[in-house]
């Protein structure tokens, strides 16, 4: 007679041997998810791991592939500080530099992957050059352009656009003290007495600094894609409202680049004449708003 001990016994052990191999599976399986997995995510995930420079480093990178639009004039002229998308510096924005030239206004396009020697894709897909590293270029930027003769260093506006706009929201996200990834040091000049920002169609999503924080509340034009196919306009309009000196805009029916007229062999043109007309009303106002109406032309 088998006992009930002796019996269970011999049922965990049969178990055992049936169920060993199926184990043996389910392990391999979920070890290959595990990898592919971690394949998948390796060029996003690198992009936490960044080596730190100092601000003269950053400049050096930076400050040669700098582009300039400048007004008619002597100068110190009011400054707008521009940071593309992850696409690059591409002819839109300097379509925009010209305008904003012929407003009166002094323009420092920056180039944050000419000298890093990277192409739009590594940028776009998000295994290089995230906006919390990024940040860093933005605040080697603003003391870049401060330091030029030609530039009145307390009239001084940031506009960004996607990845360019994402990046300068997760600097001025930062607490005091604190420095952004791709930083060992401050630069000289701060960066949370600028005049105002112009944001358009940032990431506001999870992970994105704002979301955290916004200590320094510097006059922001946030201009969103109602229908953008590339980030979410809803987070950033949640983001926004009701955001002490938050302007926020969105625009029904267009899609990320509305405002570029520009086309680009590499990418499907959204350009969207009405909202691109309207966006560069509300950004001469604001900017008027922020620096006054001395050399800047109605």
């Amino acid at each position: 007679m088998v006992s009930w001990p002796d019996h269970g016994a011999n049922l965990l052990l049969k178990f055992a041997a049936w169920s060993r191999p199926m184990l043996k599976r389910v392990f391999l399986g979920a070890v290959v998810i595990a990898l592919a997995l971690a394949a998948a995510a390796y060029g996003h995930i690198q992009g936490f791991f960044v080596s730190a420079r100092t601000p003269a480093e950053i400049d050096a990178l930076l400050a040669p592939h700098d582009e300039i639009f400048r007004p008619e004039g002597t100068g110190p002229f009011p400054t707008v500080v521009f940071f593309h998308g992850c696409g690059g510096l591409r002819g839109s924005l300097r379509e925009w530099g010209r305008e904003l030239a012929d407003a009166g206004l002094l323009v420092v396009a920056t180039n944050s992957l000419a000298g890093r020697n990277l192409d739009w894709a590594q940028t776009c897909n998000g295994r290089k050059l995230l906006g919390s590293e990024r940040a860093g270029d933005v605040w080697v930027s603003i003391a870049r352009a401060r330091a030029r003769s030609d530039v009145d260093p307390e009239r001084v506006i940031l506009m960004g656009w996607s990845h360019g706009a994402w990046s300068l929201m997760d600097l001025f996200a930062l607490a005091d003290g604190e420095l952004p990834a791709n930083l060992s040091a401050a630069p000289a000049s701060p960066f949370g007495d600028v005049s105002g920002l112009v944001v358009f169609y940032p990431y506001c999503g999870f992970g994105a600094g704002a979301r955290a924080g916004w200590p320094h509340d510097p006059a922001t034009l946030m201009l969103l894609a109602g229908e953008d196919s590339i980030t979410s306009a809803e987070e950033c309009r949640v983001w926004g409202e009701g955001r002490e000196g938050v302007e926020t805009h969105v625009y029904p029916g267009v899609d990320h680049g509305f405002d570029q007229g520009v086309v680009e062999p590499e990418w499907p043109s959204t350009h969207d004449v009405p909202a691109a007309s309207d966006s560069r009303r509300r950004v001469l106002a604001f900017i008027r708003s922020q620096l006054g109406p001395a050399g800047i032309a109605r």
